[in-house]
């Protein structure tokens, strides 16, 4: 086996069935997608997920209620399924890219990261 693809399988392994099997399905339906600035990868990554959608920064962080409770409280995993979705997507080549401004990056940044939900 690749070591890429060894990679992204211990991933999944190290989420409960559920949620792997969540993170293949975002990234199957288009919802994990790659922001660009003047045609730069910015590392800033968006999961359109069941509950919301969830900005993953330089695939060590995402802005979801399980990466707060379950990784970084409660040290229960390592990432949560909108992590393992980007990590995924990045190595099958399957990101969806936009592009936009850099003040608009900022403004969709603020707005996910401290809007009320």
């Amino acid at each position: 086996m690749a070591p890429r693809a060894r990679r992204i399988r211990d991933d999944l392994s190290l989420l409960p069935p559920e949620s792997a099997i969540k993170a293949i399905r975002a990234v199957e339906d288009g919802r994990v997608i790659s922001i660009r600035v003047d045609g730069e990868d910015t590392g800033v990554r968006l999961v359109r997920g069941e509950e919301g959608t969830y900005l993953v920064l330089s695939g060590s962080f995402c802005s979801c209620p399980d990466f707060y409770v379950r990784v970084l409280s409660r040290s229960e995993r390592p990432l949560c399924y909108h992590l393992a979705a980007v990590r995924v997507a990045e190595s099958e080549g399957s990101l969806r890219r936009i592009d936009l401004s850099r003040g608009r990056l900022m403004e969709l940044i603020c707005r996910l990261l401290f809007s009320e939900s």
